[in-house]
């Protein structure tokens, strides 16, 4: 067997000098060395092919996720400014009510100061 590559766990390293015959177009033939130097170069060609192929899939993966995890942020983002926006209207809307609660009260006792006051004027100019 001849060994390609140097990883010792990469079994496609490994190749049968048959198959490299038989990539170089004669089967069945273990001799000639330009006939396994264009096998062995085609395999090569091979290896580099499938390696940039690789790194293209793994540069495309990296660009998605990283495509995804901006929008991810964008839509936690956006949440938290709808979260922020409804809390201040809450507030807001608490906050009217409360005042208009205050001017019914100040409304009640200054409708109840006016009526004594009538009542008093009105008293005295009885008397």
């Amino acid at each position: 067997m001849l060994k390609i590559g140097n990883n010792p766990n990469d079994a496609a390293g490994v190749l049968d000098v048959r198959l490299i015959d038989r990539a170089a177009g004669r089967p069945g033939s273990a001799e000639g060395p330009r006939g396994r130097d264009g096998a062995l170069e085609k395999v090569r060609d091979a290896k580099e092919s499938i390696s940039r192929t690789t790194f293209r899939m793994w540069d495309r993966h990296a660009e998605m996720v990283k495509k995804s995890q901006e929008l991810n942020k964008a839509r936690i983002r956006k949440d938290a400014i709808a979260r922020r926006n409804r809390y201040n209207r809450e507030m807001q809307t608490e906050l009217l009510a409360e005042r208009a609660l205050e001017n019914a009260r100040r409304s009640q006792w200054l409708n109840a100061a006016a009526l004594k006051r009538r009542d008093r004027e009105d008293a005295l100019r009885r008397s």
